[in-house]
């Protein structure tokens, strides 16, 4: 049994689901500000609609009171719905980030892992850095490989990925280069001997 193999591949299935917790309350707070810009807005084309509902009086025309009143009324109801989704949604994103803290100090602490298989399974933590696939990112790290930057730079070296940053490294005679994977115009794997 691969142990190693099925510990990594918890820890990205877990990464998965605190992207998914994160998205859910980025997708939360988005719906607060929405609901909210949609409630004031019927609240307008209500308004709208009733601009011609005056009462009579024998001094002229006077706006319904009661439409002034609901009016405050909805807008206050708006910002306590905008108020209320915001909260649920950085208490969900927070939950979410909670999650990725623990499984960083999990994933790094894993007497299990060797760095690289460390570093592949962090990779879904910074997925949203990277501009090609993570399987094509993914079936590179640790290995020689041959990286074109879209500034036309090219790096041959060992892949790796920091995971203090989320960063891809490639390592060539004793030096180092630091790049976001978002910068790959294409990666490509090459024999270990040449």
């Amino acid at each position: 049994m691969d142990v190693a193999g099925t510990m990594v591949q918890r820890y990205r299935d877990a990464y998965l689901v605190g992207r998914t917790i994160v998205a859910f309350g980025r997708a939360c707070k988005t719906a607060g500000w929405v609901t909210a810009v949609i409630i004031v807005g019927l609240l307008f084309l209500s308004l709208a609609n009733n601009s011609n509902n005056y009462n009579s009086s024998p001094f002229g025309q006077a706006p319904n009171p009661f439409t002034t009143v609901s009016a405050i009324f909805v807008i206050f109801f708006a910002g306590a719905v905008w108020v209320v989704l915001h909260i649920a949604g950085i208490l969900i994103s927070a939950s979410g980030e909670i999650l990725f803290a623990s499984l960083d100090t999990a994933v790094n602490s894993s007497p299990f892992l060797t760095d690289d298989l460390k570093a592949s399974a962090m990779l879904p933590r910074f997925r949203s850095n990277y501009g090609l696939r993570l399987d094509q990112i993914n079936a590179n790290l640790g290995r020689r490989a041959r990286v074109r930057l879209t500034d036309q730079r090219e790096l041959v070296g060992i892949l790796r990925l920091n995971p203090d940053t989320g960063q891809l490294r490639m390592e060539s005679d004793g030096s180092h280069y630091d790049f976001w994977g978002w910068a790959i115009e294409s990666i490509e794997g090459l024999p270990e001997n040449g």
